[in-house]
């Protein structure tokens, strides 16, 4: 099996985010975008969502790489089971009781 070099995830990522965007977005939405990406291809997404969205593009953000939901988000919105139990600021979001029980479980909280 052959491995894949360090930054081909991050490459395709962008190449997609590059080739598949309309010529003047006004909204783009980002499905999971991080996930299987190292460290380092990471940041150079996040890097590259931060420039597209200070160019004016509004970001739709569904991910669970919390380095990159924390890098890019100024309001974040927490679905369980389809139920929206959090919408605030990240720093908000990341120590509210509930977001913490459904996703770290109960024990993580006491």
């Amino acid at each position: 099996m052959k491995s894949r070099t360090t930054g081909q995830n991050a490459d395709t990522s962008t190449r997609l985010l590059t080739q598949n965007s309309p010529s003047d977005p006004k909204v783009l939405l980002l499905d999971e975008v991080a996930a299987g990406l190292t460290t380092e291809e990471v940041q150079a997404f996040i890097e590259h969502v931060k420039s597209i969205r200070d160019s004016g593009v509004s970001i739709v953000l569904v991910e669970h790489v919390m380095k990159a939901i924390m890098s890019l988000s100024d309001r974040i919105v927490v679905l369980d089971q389809g139920k929206k139990i959090a919408d605030d600021k990240p720093e908000s979001v990341v120590t509210d009781s509930q977001v913490i029980e459904a996703f770290l479980g109960v024990e993580s909280v006491t």
